[in-house]
């Protein structure tokens, strides 16, 4: 009758302790770059999260480090900065045994693509030349740049634009935009990056929700 009852509290010692062994949490990660779809400043955010297996994540949490804060349910999501900065976003997500994990990164925002040295070539039509860098640490596929050209009195009189391909990081590249043909005289011109596709721009990526 002795030796019974060991046997019972052992079995039950052993089934306790795989019923409720160590909890495993799940593991909050998340990836950043540069989208341009929306603004200068869009940031895309890819969750690399995972759970246990037969486990999933069932909500993203993301804070952006501006005062802006959204729920996702696909690990995916875009935000648009208003000015540059170094921000803190954290991201918490929740699996479906209510379990949580939080993630914080320290994130510099700059505008990727910057303009200078811009100069007036005279002639028919006048042009625009000048120089744009690439800022970022990630490879610009194109840049659009704009040009708006303008006479003595501050009017403009006319504009255009140029894309300019494959952009490495930290490289300068030379541009030419043509704008307005005699008789205009163009006194001064203005230039900005209108748009730049980048190589995060439209690549959606799949949640990770098994065993990381």
């Amino acid at each position: 009758m002795r030796r019974l009852a060991v046997f019972v509290v052992a079995a039950v010692l052993i089934g306790a302790g795989g019923c409720f062994g160590p909890v495993v949490p799940p593991i909050a990660g998340f990836t950043a770059c540069l989208n341009g779809w929306q603004g200068l400043l869009e940031m895309q955010f890819s969750s690399t999260s995972s759970t246990i297996d037969n486990h999933w994540i069932t909500l993203y949490s993301w804070d952006f480090g501006d005062g802006e804060t959204v729920d996702d349910y696909g690990g995916w999501v875009s935000h648009l900065y208003t000015e540059e900065g170094t921000y803190t976003v954290r991201l918490t997500v929740t699996d479906d045994r209510g379990l949580t994990a939080t993630r914080e990164q320290s994130l510099d925002i700059e505008y990727p693509a910057a303009i200078g040295d811009v100069s007036i070539a005279s002639g028919s039509p006048w042009r625009a030349v000048g120089e744009v860098e690439n800022q970022s640490d990630s490879l610009l596929y194109s840049v659009t740049i704009k040009v708006k050209f303008y006479d003595a009195d501050g009017v403009r009189i006319g504009e255009g634009t140029t894309d300019v391909t494959e952009i490495d990081a930290g490289e300068h590249v030379r541009f030419t935009v043509e704008g307005p043909s005699y008789p205009d005289i163009v006194a001064s011109v203005h230039a900005s990056v209108a748009a730049y596709v980048t190589e995060c721009s439209g690549s959606y990526p799949i949640p990770v929700d098994g065993n990381p």
